[in-house]
């Protein structure tokens, strides 16, 4: 049985290089922020999703599961100084039925469950482990793609990893996302 996926729309596809424009649906998503170097972001994800939340109920899991690296977040006051912190999110996308009115909130405080509005990803593929040196060759390649079809993105990249970690390493599915204006007209080249 496949695991559940946001919905979404192929805006553009570029098959020979494993690359998509695609426009996604809003979706309800679990977020947890943390520091570089702390590695429990998943886990507590993982325990929201199954019961630990008010209603006590299980959400099934889906894929992909997103992370977006080393977000700098400027420090507020009374620091007289501004400082930033490195930050990483990670984020479950929850099934297509949950909405801002029927989904579970989370006991835990570090959880923050929201609705995502549409977005556009320019998107690569590719299989393998999700390793240091994966992730920049394919993102290099997904940014000289945008850069030949002069599209700029509109933040930093996110890493989406679809499979379990049991999955053996080559049938794993991973992907680079850039976000995109929503308001632009993509269109096949």
């Amino acid at each position: 049985m496949a695991t559940p996926e946001p919905n979404y729309d192929v805006l553009v596809d570029v098959p020979e290089q494993n690359i998509q424009i695609r426009k996604y649906a809003p979706v309800m998503v679990a977020e947890v922020m943390e520091q570089n170097g702390e590695n429990n972001a998943f886990m507590q994800l993982f325990r929201y999703i199954d019961g630990a939340n008010i209603a006590q109920q299980n959400i099934a899991m889906t894929a992909p599961v997103t992370q977006q690296e080393n977000i700098e977040i400027p420090m507020t006051a009374p620091v007289t100084q501004t400082q930033a912190a490195e930050k990483n999110v990670m984020t479950f996308f929850l099934p297509s039925e949950f909405t801002p009115k029927n989904t579970p909130q989370p006991t835990n405080t570090n959880i923050t469950v929201k609705r995502k509005p549409s977005e556009v990803f320019a998107v690569i593929q590719f299989s393998g482990l999700m390793r240091d040196k994966s992730i920049e060759e394919h993102r290099m390649e997904l940014e000289k793609y945008l850069k030949n079809q002069a599209i700029e993105p509109i933040g930093p990249y996110l890493t989406a990893g679809y499979n379990a970690p049991w999955t053996p390493w080559f049938l794993r599915r991973n992907e680079i996302w850039f976000p995109l204006n929503p308001e632009t007209e993509y269109t096949q080249n």
